[in-house]
């Protein structure tokens, strides 16, 4: 095999060897980005099978003797709607104006997660936002008359509705679409075993009190180890369901 010694200074100056030195930099590139992509892919693979096992776990479907079926979902703090909505009220109370009448509204429900690992997420909102409750609990409901609703569509349309005195065809709209991105629980189960792209933590139920079968507590440690780390550390969550500060 012959050799060929580069009398360039640099040798990325030279006609050959530089682009063979440019061409061995782009597949080291090329390289690097495809064990990345890789990583991730596995990281989300890992994740996707966690929330899923939490999903079949917390779930806990039962038939009662009159053939309906209940499910558990999952709330941080007490299961009771705040008296007073504070800076979210006028928001609310426009929401509710365009919801479906058969729907439960935002001013007088009681918020939830679909699942366990969903509702971590809002047990560092609430604790950092000194509510005084933020223990889990898990609630037995009717999948078939509750509805599901996206928190991200919801987060858009409460900054386009709040302050103006009369809403205007725009902002009607994006209440309607808040409201269109509702979905039964039941079908919301079936939409989240199917598509991988589903974030549980992206989603809040809108609970009637009177739709509530039951309601039972959740230990610290149960509530902990529903959190993956994508999301928070599970010694985090666990220290504030403790009661711990930080």
């Amino acid at each position: 095999m012959t050799t060929t010694t580069c009398r360039a200074k640099d040798p990325s100056t030279c006609p050959f060897h530089g682009r063979r030195i440019k061409q061995a930099l782009n597949a080291e590139r090329d390289l690097k980005y495809k064990l990345f992509q890789l990583d991730k892919a596995l990281n989300e693979a890992e994740h996707r099978k966690f929330i899923l096992e939490d999903y079949h776990k917390n779930l806990n479907r039962k038939v009662k003797p009159n053939g309906q079926t209940i499910v558990s979902v999952y709330r941080s703090g007490i299961p009771e709607a705040p008296i007073n909505r504070g800076v979210e009220k006028e928001s609310y109370r426009r929401a509710d104006t365009y919801k479906p009448a058969e729907r439960q509204g935002r001013m007088d429900g009681i918020f939830a997660s679909p699942t366990l690992h969903g509702v971590t997420k809002w047990v560092r909102g609430n604790y950092f936002s000194k509510i005084p409750d933020v223990n889990v609990r898990e609630i037995r409901v009717n999948p078939d008359t509750t509805y599901v609703y996206h928190i991200p569509t919801w987060e858009r349309t409460s900054g386009k509705i709040e302050y103006d005195a009369e809403l205007n065809l725009s902002q009607k709209e994006a209440i309607e679409n808040y409201w269109n991105t509702g979905v039964t629980l039941t079908e919301w189960n079936t939409r989240f075993l199917n598509d991988p792209t589903i974030d549980p933590g992206d989603w809040e139920l809108l609970l009637n009190p009177k739709d509530i079968e039951l309601v039972k507590p959740v230990s610290a440690k149960r509530a902990s180890e529903a959190t993956s780390l994508k999301d928070y550390q599970q010694k985090e969550v666990l220290k504030m369901l403790q009661g711990a500060k930080f």
